[in-house]
């Protein structure tokens, strides 16, 4: 059963979505026997010809229970990447916020390789909150590019972005103590003493060469970032969500640096993070079952969220059995990637060739059911059985997908440049992006409605290519937007369709409300997507007063609330609820272009005070299969 199936209880606020006319594949009455808690009988709300009506319940002052994991690049050239994840984190955490999620957010990146000393701060699957601002060897990470991708020298204002940012991580925020000249900056990236004072590092002057590093703070001095980010642990004292508090911790705990392995090995890494090695079991588990609170990752996973896993990568990924830090899942019989092949990097773009006899690569699929285990075990549940896949939830920025089409070379063939080069699938002001088809068929291993951007078009045609857009900031929104909806996008019914602006079959809304009208769908009537229109009066909320009261009392409470339309207080057919008037809440387009409407407050905050211990339900009209069939 997918989780639009589900009976699931969500906090108000929540962006109550809804694919509108939408093709459904299977017909509304079929749906309605699946759907638990969904009730179909004639209908009282209005009498459209053929109409089922629908009810979902949701509970008031609850949190929907989501924990994220983020697999973020650390490779050389993701510098300009990292910092768009960091300007823009808000974007995200606002979605969180907007549904008052109550979640947990770790951050882990594609470095797998234990004895790349290069970079001392990743660690193979661990969760990761010390900041590491030290630049790697990419130059496009030491200098500002012109529009035309050309380094600028002497412009350091990247360097100069990293340490602002590492300052911002630190107890006391002394910029002034990293206010380097650009001499200064660059003895430090050459690594020479002529010219160099930087005296808080106790180099230059003499003799001793700086490094890198020298210009950035200690360790020592960051503050105390926790490895999990808990929404809990940022609500201030009238339960509102410390965004800017969060963000803050997020952009440190993000800045993963590009000092990683240049072999990228996202997958395994999302494998290894969730390890019950690694996780030491969930943070409420079960009396009597076996965890481990001193395990690197324990805290992140909890027995009853759901799972989302976010990746940021400008590479593919290069999951092998060499890249495994942990041996759970270890195959002897799989050859071994020559890392160190002449062909460079690219090796693992040649190996990923559709058709390559005996891969090194691990395939995705097999890489996607030991995560899965993992994260079974983990949360003290069995895959299958008490935990299945559509408790997951699965996004991506990456480049386009593309697998590599030229022939295999032989290592002489690399080491005498004489193969065909990998090429980048786009170049952007963020720069270079490669191929990101192993992320991408990962993605597509998961049911439709649970990984993120959906599929369009096909399996043949690639899921969009954040990372190629030249700024992934909207897809940040788009993800927090998909992560917040435990329906995992817009409900998948058509509510009561209807033909045009003139079609005025539209039954009046109850209690004298006026006439319903043929409404537009949103994110319809374009070359993609031809016009659709919808019933408004096919629409409503409602609150029920839960408490075992008189009547008379309980309509007394919903009068005081201020929410609820007077003629429908004490109605017979509802008799311990009422209609919510339209003027507390609003209806907006669906996110991300997808055809549909969403619920949203006029005022959340109040709503939540005000209603809070109420079941809100939102009940709709649809159609018989019969009928949709004819409209569809």
């Amino acid at each position: 059963m997918d989780r639009k199936s589900q009976e699931f209880n969500i906090p108000l606020g929540l962006e109550i979505r809804m694919n509108v006319f939408r093709s459904v594949g299977i017909g509304v009455a079929a749906i309605s026997l699946m759907a638990a808690g969904c009730n179909t009988h004639p209908v009282s709300q209005n009498d459209k010809e053929g109409a089922v009506e629908y009810q979902e319940k949701f509970s008031v002052g609850s949190s929907e229970k989501i924990d994220i994991l983020w697999v973020v690049d650390n490779s050389g050239s993701m510098c300009q990447e990292q910092k768009v994840l960091r300007d823009n984190f808000r974007l995200f955490v606002q979605e969180l916020n907007a549904t008052n999620l109550d979640f947990h957010i770790g951050v882990t990146t594609t470095d797998m390789n234990p004895n790349y000393t290069l970079e001392p701060v990743a660690q193979p699957g661990l969760l990761q909150a010390t900041p590491q601002p030290v630049p790697g060897f990419d130059q496009s990470c030491q200098l500002a590019v012109d529009e035309n991708g050309a380094l600028i020298p002497g412009d350091y204002t990247p360097i100069r972005d990293a340490i602002a940012a590492a300052v911002a991580c630190t107890e006391s925020q002394n910029a002034a103590a990293f206010n380097w000249s650009d001499n200064e900056i660059e003895c430090a990236l050459l690594g020479v003493p002529a010219g160099c004072s930087i005296a808080s590092a106790g180099c230059g002057g003499g003799g001793t060469a700086c490094e890198p590093a020298d210009l950035f703070p200690d360790a020592s001095q960051y503050r105390n970032i926790p490895k999990v980010l808990k929404s809990e642990d940022y609500k201030t004292t009238t339960g509102a969500l410390d965004v800017d508090r969060l963000s803050a911790d997020f952009s440190c705990m993000s800045l993963v640096g590009t000092r990683g392995y240049g072999i990228e090995t996202g997958l395994v890494a999302a494998v290894e993070a969730v390890s019950p090695t690694n996780t030491g079991g969930a943070e409420d588990a079960l009396e009597g079952e076996s965890t481990d609170p001193s395990a690197p990752n324990h805290g992140l996973l909890r027995r009853d969220s759901r799972f989302a896993l976010v990746f940021v990568t400008d590479e593919n990924d290069c999951s092998h059995e060499g890249s495994r830090n942990l041996e759970d899942y270890f195959d002897p019989t799989r050859p071994e990637l020559n890392a160190t092949s002449a062909c460079g990097g690219d090796i693992c773009e040649i190996v990923n060739k559709e058709g390559y006899e005996n891969s090194p690569l691990i395939p995705v699929e097999d890489l996607k059911e030991q995560f899965l285990t993992n994260l079974a075990v983990s949360k003290g549940k069995v895959l299958g059985d008490s935990f299945s896949e559509s408790e997951v939830l699965v996004a991506s920025i990456h480049g386009i997908s593309r697998r590599y089409e030229g022939a295999v070379p032989t290592e002489e063939q690399c080491s005498n440049d004489q193969f065909e080069k990998v090429a980048p699938t786009c170049a952007t002001t963020l720069g270079q992006a490669f191929s990101g088809d192993r992320y991408d068929r990962f993605l597509r291993t998961f049911p439709a409605d649970n990984f993120y951007p959906p599929e369009e078009g096909g399996a043949d045609v690639p899921l969009t290519g954040w990372m190629c857009n030249g700024d992934f900031s909207p897809a940040l929104q788009a993800i927090g937007e998909f992560l917040s909806d435990p329906g995992g996008g817009c409900i998948n019914r058509p509510v009561l369709p209807c033909t045009g602006p003139d079609d005025t079959s539209c039954p009046a809304f109850p209690y004298g409300r006026g006439e319903g009208q043929c409404t537009q769908v949103p994110n319809t009537g374009t070359n993609e997507t031809p016009a659709r229109y919808y019933c408004n009066s096919g629409l409503q909320l409602r609150a029920r007063l839960t408490q075992a009261l008189p009547a008379a009392q309980l309509q007394e409470q919903l009068r005081a609330t201020g929410y609820c339309i007077e003629e429908s207080i004490g109605d017979r057919t509802f008799p311990d609820g009422c209609v919510i008037s339209e003027d507390r809440y609003r209806i907006d387009p669906c996110p991300s272009g997808l055809p549909g409407v969403k619920f949203l407050w006029e005022d959340e905050l109040e709503a939540q005070r005000v209603l809070a211990g109420a079941e809100i339900q939102l009940r709709y009209n649809s159609l018989t299969s019969q009928t949709a069939d004819l409209v569809q």
